[in-house]
């Protein structure tokens, strides 16, 4: 059962030299949807201001980092899966039966508003211009979250979000791509360093080789962002 990757699609096809097909001499495919997402986490313990989970401001600070993290879904998915996966704007997957249709009323992008409740995107707009109005939509949040914004930069962080040595607002979030980016989010963190970065704020990359290591430190909250996936039930429990 391996990972559906175009890596791994090309190691199979190779295999079966006799037609170079996913199905042939030496091996045979057979693909299912997958009752189950994968997803960025961002915990309230960890990512707040001032030690309150959910106050406004750390609402906020968190929907600064997951506007960045959201705009990069597509191009890092297209990339990893190609046409056999598809991006979900709600903590549900498409296989069920109860997931919301893009036909539905109030069907939205996930975190695709400003801190105004006005939309970020337009359906004109290309992928650059969509990747620069999540990054001023971000500092607007940080702002919300009460740090001091200066020409483009996060300068000054309240009291109770992490900062590094220089000041920099930091955190990690950890992936498990076995220490070699072999994961369908890692583009997607690395694209939001470099958008973050811009803004003066520094998100540290932990890919870990021991997915237990890692585990562990989401149970225990000791990673405050984390990429994981979890299956369901024909029947969701919508919270």
């Amino acid at each position: 059962m391996p990972s559906f990757s175009d890596d791994k699609i090309k190691e199979i096809k190779e295999a079966n030299a006799d037609n170079g097909e996913l199905t042939g001499s030496k091996l045979t495919t057979v693909t299912n949807d997958t009752l189950g997402y994968g997803y960025i986490g961002i915990g309230a313990d960890q990512v707040n201001v001032g030690g309150v989970r959910d106050s406004e401001a750390s609402k906020n600070l968190r929907k600064a980092f997951a506007t960045i993290f959201s705009v990069y879904r597509n191009v890092a998915i297209d990339s990893y899966y190609g046409d056999r996966a598809s991006v979900i704007n709600y903590p549900i997957s498409n296989t069920s039966w109860a997931a919301p249709q893009a036909t539905d009323p109030d069907y939205a992008i996930a975190f695709s508003k400003k801190v105004d409740g006005s939309e970020i995107y337009t359906s004109e707009m290309t992928a650059d211009e969509r990747y620069e109005a999540a990054k001023a939509a971000a500092l607007e949040y940080f702002a919300a979250a009460g740090c001091t914004i200066e020409d483009g930069k996060v300068v000054a962080a309240p009291a109770g979000v992490a900062v590094n040595k220089d000041g920099q607002i930091e955190y990690e979030v950890g992936i498990g791509g076995s220490g070699a980016g072999d994961h369908p989010s890692f583009m997607i963190l690395k694209l939001a360093k470099d958008a973050l970065a811009e803004m003066n704020v520094n998100l540290i990359v932990t890919d870990y080789s021991d997915w237990s290591e890692m585990q562990n430190k989401q149970k225990s909250r000791q990673l405050p962002m984390w990429c994981m996936a979890w299956s369901a039930t024909v029947d969701p429990d919508m919270y």
